[in-house]
């Protein structure tokens, strides 16, 4: 094989790799369907206090995702329950987004953002990596986010910064 051949292929490599972690979110899809958890969720947002939860789930707020301009679109709906043993969850049904390179769930106090820029001055917790850009899924909320000042789940490309979908929530 000759020098340049060689030189070729270690350029093109990382270069096809790149380029398949950018694209190919644009064509695959990943679907999920995740069972509402029946179960007490292990995890940081586990309460102590007994006597403030109840046996069944308890949704609090609900929102609906929205698109976030005519490139990155999402519908769906995500509803905040507690759950028995004090942890609250998100829950996302019939769910669906743009698929795009690390994609991240994140929240916030706010409600509505133009751009990243806006979201930075409201303050985010990120949650978890997106499980899949289509179907239903769960993401336990950390004991550090206020489930009271909640005020929006995001869909963001943390590669980018760039927000694909925003659901603000009301109180039910």
């Amino acid at each position: 094989m000759s020098r340049r051949t060689i030189i070729l292929a270690l350029v093109a490599i990382p270069l096809f790799a790149v380029g398949w972690w950018l694209g190919s979110p644009l064509f695959l899809d990943d679907r999920v369907s995740e069972a509402f958890p029946t179960a007490p969720v292990a995890g940081e947002g586990a309460s102590t206090a007994a006597d403030d939860v109840s046996a069944e789930p308890v949704r609090l707020a609900v929102g609906s995702f929205q698109d976030q301009d005519a490139i990155h679109k999402g519908s769906g709906e995500v509803s905040l329950y507690r759950l028995a043993d004090g942890s609250h969850v998100l829950r996302f049904e019939d769910f669906e987004v743009t698929n795009g390179p690390d994609l991240k769930v994140i929240v916030s106090n706010g409600r509505s953002f133009a751009d990243h820029d806006e979201l930075d001055v409201a303050g985010w917790v990120e949650l978890e990596a997106l499980k899949g850009n289509i179907g239903d899924q769960n993401y336990v909320l950390p004991a550090s986010v206020d489930v009271d000042e909640l005020g929006s789940v995001i869909i963001w490309c943390k590669a980018f910064s760039v927000i694909f979908s925003v659901a603000s929530l009301d109180r039910v």
